[in-house]
């Protein structure tokens, strides 16, 4: 878990955190003022030199794309921002719901936020506890053959709010361009240079009074420069997605007649029910509210103002017309609460919406087709192209393996989206298939007498879940013992997942008695023999009875722990060890069977061990900063958290009725202490009277 703390050498405060699990050591990063009130607001206070608090790694993300936790060199190359985190990555006991709120609260508030991050951030975040997920969140209701432009009585060509057609009128004393607009107002355009005063213009009104111009062909280079300044915040204010590839647009002369034209385009921004392209010295105003930034569609001229033409969209007149019939691959470029929208060869794709999935492409066969846009369905696709219900298919991170174009409806299955996952089709809709793990009792699949065995085990926020042949299943009962092969039978089924009670662990029978087991798990783990050692006390788990030997079992248990900790500790993946030990010790102290007597044993040494693994993590990212003061900072965290162990096992000495805390954990203190070249003395009193004792 990431470490907020308030620095020893100098003001201010720090986070250690491990961004992404593929790299080998946590990084510092330095906090923002506001990000240090953000802490103080959740509990996360740190006043004092020295002090430090666990926080959730689930915090750490978006203060590190908002700028809020930061390397001194500014740089961002830690962070892998084009692949944001699956949907259950902000479900974790480790935060609450309240917490959760809190944060989407700070993220919509923050200047970073508002100047461009929304398309990562809003998109990843959950909402608050009574909001819907991102693919509930309402979408407006798309009208394909509605027209947002309109004639007024007296002639007049009316935009949409917030856009305004119209001639310049005259330039103010300040310089200012006038627009006299079809909706009677005058609008202040900025400063444009003296030639466009008679000519016809388009603008976008923002916070109410200010209004951008919208054909860049006719800018001042000081205009541009205004606007490639601020233009992140303008395309926020204006609500035009795309808005930033106006900067692009340069004074270029056709000499072309657009009068009754047809011609494909390439929408630059959209917003409002209007696209905007640029063909030489014309910008186009798109009448749909289909079209969306970054398409190609082919448009018919309505209308022409000067430089400025009306246009809606028409399927090319060519062999590129779309047929009924057809199959066609498409990117999904927008997304209403009834159609996805996309293009094809400058045809407009509209695709009705059966379920609430967002997908970022699709392939259907085309049903309808009309004068500006085509209809299509993944339904009326020949079935070589989409899966059959009832067949099985594989999804990793929301993609069908077998057909990538074909979206898919997960249920609730609380695994990693990296993590493969096969179930069988249930339904073909309009814009999705659907999966169920319930589809599997209508075929047969692991029945009641069966017995399932795997290898995979992964935790989760709902228990224990192993996978056969792709099918995620959850095991009650069952310990996180990763790496043994688990056996469990079928008791029912869930829309995500089979449902299963555990059987056994299939691990060697134990020879002899129960202490020569013990004898030889402990040689085992001596000899490095970590694997083996974690199959013998798995197998002496299993021969001990809970309620007849309560506290042999519970030892048994600390040493299975110890064994499954010891292989990642043993190649330096001190955040696996931690992780591992979390949720087993977690797990104990979720064991009623058990008396508090007992846990509290436990969970007492466990916590000295998880002490000494976090002085094991710092002293592993001592070589990894050449500034001095940071080395000894790191250093002097890996001593408090040796003091910390050695309190918890003073405290663990006086109330066990068993034994010593084990030799293990002795030797990863022994190891830890070297590693901080002068342990504090408590360090060094308990090793020298633990090592006077077994002499």
């Amino acid at each position: 878990m990431p470490t907020l703390r308030n620095k020893t050498t100098d003001k201010g405060l720090i986070v250690r955190w491990k961004p992404h699990p593929k790299h080998p050591r946590p990084s510092t990063y330095q906090v923002t003022p506001r990000a240090r009130s953000f802490f103080d607001k959740l509990g996360y206070s740190v006043p004092s030199p020295g002090d430090e608090a666990t926080i959730p790694h689930q915090l750490c993300r978006p203060l590190r794309l908002l700028g809020d936790l930061y390397f001194e060199s500014s740089s961002q190359d830690d962070l892998e921002l084009g692949k944001p985190p699956g949907q259950k990555y902000y479900e974790s006991p480790s935060v609450s719901e309240e917490e959760l709120d809190e944060l989407r609260s700070y993220v919509e508030a923050h200047p970073s936020f508002i100047g461009g991050l929304r398309e990562g951030l809003d998109r990843e975040l959950p909402g608050s506890s009574q909001a819907e997920n991102e693919v509930d969140i309402p979408q407006p209701l798309l009208k394909p053959e509605a027209r947002n432009i309109r004639d007024t009585s007296d002639g007049r060509t009316l935009l949409p709010d917030p856009f305004h057609l119209g001639r310049v009128d005259r330039l103010s004393n300040n310089g200012n361009a006038i627009l006299d607009s079809a909706a009677g107002k005058e609008i202040n355009l900025g400063s444009l240079p003296k030639a466009v005063v008679g000519e016809w213009t388009v603008g976008v009104e923002y916070r109410g009074h200010w209004t951008m111009c919208l054909t860049p062909q006719v800018w001042s280079s000081g205009y541009r420069s205004d606007a490639r300044n601020y233009i992140e915040k303008l395309e926020n204010l204006t609500g035009l997605t795309g808005l930033q590839k106006i900067l692009n647009i340069e004074s270029r002369q056709y000499n072309h007649n657009l009068h009754d034209s047809e011609i494909e385009v390439f929408v630059a921004f959209a917003g409002h029910g209007l696209g905007v392209a640029y063909h030489g010295e014309w910008t186009i105003i798109i009448d749909s509210e289909l079209v969306a930034a970054n398409q190609w569609v082919n448009v018919a001229i309505e209308s022409v103002y000067g430089n400025v033409a009306i246009a809606t969209p028409r399927r090319p007149r060519d062999e590129s017309q779309l047929a009924v019939g057809d199959r066609v691959d498409i990117e999904v470029s927008k997304i209403g609460q009834n159609l996805l929208v996309g293009s094809k060869d400058g045809t407009l794709v509209t695709v009705p919406r059966d379920t609430s999935t967002v997908p970022d492409k699709i392939s259907v066969a085309i049903t309808e087709s009309c004068e500006e846009y085509v209809t299509g369905t993944l339904k009326a696709l020949d079935e070589s192209r989409r899966p059959s219900e009832q067949e099985f298919v594989t999804v990793c991170e929301g993609i069908i393996e077998e057909y990538s174009h074909i979206p898919v409806v997960l249920p609730e299955i609380p695994l990693d989206d990296e993590i493969r996952i096969c179930l069988p089709v249930t339904k073909i809709n309009s814009d999705a298939v659907q999966v169920s793990a319930e589809e599997l009792s209508k075929l047969g699949v692991f029945g009641s007498e069966e017995t399932i065995s795997s290898s995979s085990q992964e935790w989760t926020s709902e228990g224990l879940f192993i996978q056969s042949n792709g099918v995620p299943i959850r095991v009650r009962g069952a310990r996180y013992v990763p790496g043994v092969t688990i056996e469990a039978r079928p008791i029912g089924f869930e829309e995500g997942f089979v449902e299963t009670s555990f059987e056994r662990y299939v691990v060697p029978e134990s020879a002899g008695s129960v202490e020569e087991a013990f004898e030889i798990g402990n040689e085992q783990m001596q000899r490095g023999e970590f694997h083996e050692a974690l199959l013998t006390f798995t197998s002496i788990v299993e021969r001990i009875d809970i309620e007849e030997e309560p506290e042999r079992w519970m030892d048994a248990v600390v040493h299975e722990i110890l064994a499954l900790t010891a292989i990642p500790v043993a190649k330096g993946e001190y955040e696996d060890a931690l992780r591992l030990l979390s949720i087993r010790a977690e797990g104990l102290q979720q064991n009623e069977e058990l008396l508090e007597r007992i846990r509290s044993i436990a969970r007492i040494e466990l916590a000295a061990y998880r002490s000494i693994i976090n002085g094991l993590l710092h002293i592993a990212t001592v070589d990894q900063t050449d500034d001095g003061v940071e080395k000894t900072s790191r250093r002097q965290e890996a001593k408090e958290c040796l003091s910390r162990s050695v309190d918890k096992l003073n405290e663990s000495r006086s109330i066990a009725t068993r034994r010593d805390p084990h030799w293990f954990i002795h030797e990863r203190l022994r190891e830890a202490a070297e590693g901080v070249l002068f342990p504090p003395q408590s360090v060094k009193d308990y090793i020298g009277d633990y090592e006077t004792e077994v002499a």
